[in-house]
């Protein structure tokens, strides 16, 4: 699988090449922010019920600008969006490290939102302009690895840094801005993309396939009001139930950013043994058990045993989703397709973030606020999973073939 690896991505166009580098800064600016936000908020006197507030307003920022962001794409320009997404997402964290009062963080919030949207809903066309077929599964495995990979970096500068400056709120306000000043950097490789790279294709009157889109929303909708309960106050669960410092829970948000860095690797493989549809349901269901670990546990062990499983096997074959969804509709439609998936997920995060942060604090069940969110999260995983597969069951696209089809030699 290593050498598949080198040999596809020493083949990815430059331009391919020139959005990896930059998603890659911008990612380490934000797992760092990830890490810290919700415990530098708590040390700075701020609920848990305001939190959750804070990260709905964040998806609301994502979902305002996120359609109209697919027409403007859509006319050509890539460029510029990236750069503005990319600043837009350090001036929120600077917002919220340097002003941690509610309407500062409110207002950073968004713009931080707006900001990940501009970064994310090009991403996927983009991938589907710049490869060819053969190349297309690693670009999109590649792409979405860099995800964990960044996050472990941030949760290693988290942990080096605390050692170094301490875990308190002072300590973690210099930690965003270090942060904020990685994700500036992180806009300097997309002002050498080209446009022209990225041109859409001549115009064809087409109508817009909404019951393919409604089938690729739904369940997007319905996990990501299961994600927004609780994925966002990981972190507050590790230090509210098990007493855990931030230099602990760096450690721990790093580990899982590399086992899912390895499961997005395996991804192409995975998709070319059982099927596209099969393999994405099968991981999503099979993360649940983890999930229940974590929400009836007293013991720290087998909670992060159950949070590394759960992540990495919920999370593993984002990249073959995302790959799936661009395949099934036709390239005009791709941009607007994106971000109708986005919004669907940027939607259901602002109504449950809000919603979770107030669970957590009014909900007590055994011994803390956390075990109701969680087996309601997992109710809404399930639900989706099932979803996705009643519809799209029957589909062929990225359906179990010889290796050829993700380029792979059989070992």
């Amino acid at each position: 699988m290593v050498r598949t690896y080198v040999r596809h991505v020493a083949s990815f166009s430059d331009q391919a090449k020139l959005f990896l580098v930059a998603e890659l800064l911008a990612g380490i600016g934000h797992g760092t922010f990830i890490v810290l936000r919700n415990l530098y908020l708590r040390e700075c006197g701020l609920s848990e019920g305001f939190i959750g507030q804070a990260m709905s307003i964040s998806a609301l920022g994502t979902m305002v600008v996120t359609v109209p962001l697919a027409f403007f794409m859509g006319r050509g320009g890539f460029r510029a969006f990236l750069v503005a997404g990319a600043l837009a997402s350090a001036l929120g964290l600077v917002g919220t490290a340097l002003w941690p009062t509610p309407v500062p963080v409110l207002v950073s919030s968004f713009v931080a939102g707006a900001g990940s949207s501009l970064l994310g809903v090009g991403a996927g066309p983009f991938y589907m302009r710049n490869s060819t077929p053969v190349e297309r599964p690693f670009l999109f495995a590649v792409g979405t690895a860099l995800g964990p990979l960044a996050g472990f970096v941030g949760a290693g500068l988290v942990w080096s840094l605390a050692r170094a400056w301490g875990d308190d709120a002072f300590s973690h306000q210099w930690m965003l801005l270090a942060a904020s000043a990685i994700t500036t950097v992180g806009a300097v490789p997309f002002l050498f993309l080209r446009d022209d790279a990225s041109a859409p294709a001549p115009r064809v009157k087409q109508e817009f396939d909404r019951v393919t889109a409604a089938k690729l929303c739904l369940p997007a909708f319905v996990i990501g009001l299961g994600a927004g309960l609780t994925i966002p106050f990981i972190n507050l669960y590790f230090r509210d139930r098990f007493g855990l410092p931030a230099e602990r829970i760096s450690v721990i948000f790093g580990a899982a950013q590399v086992v899912t860095f390895f499961a997005f690797l395996s991804a192409p493989a995975v998709a070319r043994r059982l099927g596209g549809v099969p393999a994405i349901v099968a991981c999503q269901l099979v993360s649940l058990p983890f999930f229940l670990v974590m929400a009836l546990t007293m013991s720290p062990w087998l909670a992060v045993a159950g949070f590394l499983g759960r992540h990495a096997l919920m999370n593993m074959t984002g990249p073959v989703q995302s790959n799936f969804a661009m395949e099934v509709v036709p390239e005009r439609q791709r941009m607007l397709t994106n971000s109708l998936r986005e919004v669907a997920w940027s939607t259901s995060w602002m109504l449950a973030t809000a919603t979770g942060g107030w669970m957590i604090s009014h909900t007590r069940f055994l011994r803390d606020g956390y075990t109701v969110t969680m087996l309601t999260t997992i109710g809404l995983y399930g639900v989706g999973s099932l979803m996705f597969w009643i519809f799209w069951r029957r589909s062929t696209v990225l359906s179990a073939r010889p290796s050829a089809r993700f380029g792979l030699e059989s070992e």
